[in-house]
C-alpha cells in the first residue's frame, strides 16, 4: 500500500476468490485514508501501572 509493506489475513472468505476483492477493498480503502489528517492532535496522556 503506497509503497510500504503491509500483511492483510482475511478469515472465513465465503467465496474462492472473495479473499481477493476484499483484499483490494481494504487497499483502496487504506491509500484513501491515508490522504485524509486527524482535525487535531489529541494531546499525549502518561499512564502508570499500579
Amino acid at each position: 500500500v503506497k509503497n510500504r509493506p503491509v500483511i492483510m489475513v482475511f478469515l472465513d472468505s465465503a467465496g474462492s476468490l472473495s479473499r481477493f476483492a476484499d483484499a483490494v477493498r481494504v487497499k483502496d480503502w487504506l491509500e484513501d485514508a491515508s490522504e485524509l489528517r486527524p482535525i487535531r492532535k489529541l494531546p499525549h496522556v502518561q499512564m502508570s501501572l499500579q
